[in-house]
């Protein structure tokens, strides 16, 4: 069984990784995990739905015994190993060549087609 305590301090690490490694800082954490999209994987949305599920039931005194403690658990550290393994560094390069690569190839698309008009017209 997970107490109240040790699910509110797993929740701050749980948000304060959120935060730092997908910019996520406002709202409960389903609402995050939403924002997140396809950052995130399906299983780690669903296990960050299913801890701010059992943070809102722990408030509730006869509803805190409602969530399975292993099962949150187990959720909290999947999680948790889940968002330490991102790097920030590395999905912002990622993020910056893709929008060079898509850049550059529309940049071609038009030199080509300017091209392709030219000689159309006879003037290449």
């Amino acid at each position: 069984m997970i107490t109240y305590d040790d699910l509110t301090a797993r929740t701050g690490r749980i948000e304060s990784l959120l935060r730092d490694r997908l910019g996520l800082k406002h709202g409960s954490l389903g609402r995050r995990a939403a924002r997140a999209g396809r950052r995130l994987p399906r299983a780690i949305r669903a296990d960050l739905c299913r801890i701010g599920e059992a943070v809102q039931l722990s408030g509730h005194p006869r509803l805190r015994h409602a969530s399975e403690g292993g099962e949150i658990t187990a959720a909290c550290e999947r999680v948790e190993q889940h968002l330490a393994g991102i790097d920030v560094r590395d999905r912002r390069i990622g993020a910056a060549l893709g929008l060079a690569a898509v850049i550059g190839f529309n940049l071609l698309v038009v030199a080509v087609l300017f091209i392709a008009v030219l000689r159309w017209r006879g003037l290449a």
